[in-house]
Parts: C-alpha cells; structure tokens; sequence
C-alpha cells in the first residue's frame, strides 16, 4: 500500500521537473524567435536567405517536438492522476478492511 503512495509522490515530482524543463524549452524557443528576428533584419543577402531558411527549418522542427513533449507530458499527467485517485481508492478500501 505504501509503495503505491511513494510512487504516486515520485511520478508528481517527475511530472514538475518534465513541466518546468518544458517551460525553460518555451523560453528558450521565444528568445530564440526574438533572435531570429532580429537576424532577419540584417541579413538581406542571398546567403542570408538561405541560412534564414535553415534557421526557420529547424526552429519549425524544435517546436514541433516541443509540442509532441507537452502532448507526451499531458498524458502522462493524467495517467499519474488517474495513478494517484487509485492510490486514494485503494487506500480507502483498505483502511475499510482494517489495514
């Protein structure tokens, strides 16, 4: 009964290290776009169109995996939710026993 417990503890911890390295990855991404604005400003020549096109490729590709880690984190989320309403029903059916 008590190992449930520790583990629900574990994945809630594990869950606000995954969401604050997400909100650190979104801050990044916005300095990132801040940036590359700013570079697109000054690059006006045929090789800055080319490495702005690169650029935005691969700031195209971190956010879709960006986005694909908050689905992943989501569900997990709910996954350690519905993990932790268990341990609540089971404890309390335990307890009910006289455990």
């Amino acid at each position: 009964m008590w190992n449930i417990q520790l583990k629900a503890t574990a994945v809630k911890r594990w869950l606000d290290e995954i969401e604050e390295k997400i909100t650190k990855a979104g801050d990044l991404l916005d300095i990132m776009t801040t940036e590359g604005n700013a570079l697109n400003a000054i690059w006006e020549s045929s090789a800055g169109e080319v490495w702005r096109k690169e650029y935005t490729d691969r700031l195209n590709n971190v956010k879709a995996q960006l986005m694909e880690i908050n689905k992943c984190a989501a569900k997990v989320g709910r996954l350690g939710k519905g993990l932790a309403d268990l341990e609540i029903k089971l404890t309390s059916e335990a307890k009910s026993y006289g455990c």
